[in-house]
């Protein structure tokens, strides 16, 4: 069973954001993008939510065939 942030991103327009670039979203929303240092990043989400799971993903590429 996927979780709702999955599902949320595969439907999601992320056209706002860079390709290559990392989003980590919590409740169905990108709370945080990190380019370079993805590890800074999530920790500073943990503490701002903590007792969340967040879901990190890659912006694909324009190129990339998503198969679902």
């Amino acid at each position: 069973m996927a979780s709702k942030d999955y599902e949320w991103f595969l439907n999601a327009d992320l056209r706002e954001y860079e390709e290559n670039e990392y989003v980590i979203i919590i409740e169905q929303k990108v709370v945080a993008r990190a380019k370079e240092n993805l590890k800074a990043a999530l920790d500073e989400i943990r503490k701002k939510y903590k007792g969340k799971i967040p879901f990190v993903a890659k912006v694909p590429s324009s190129e990339t065939l998503v198969l679902i």
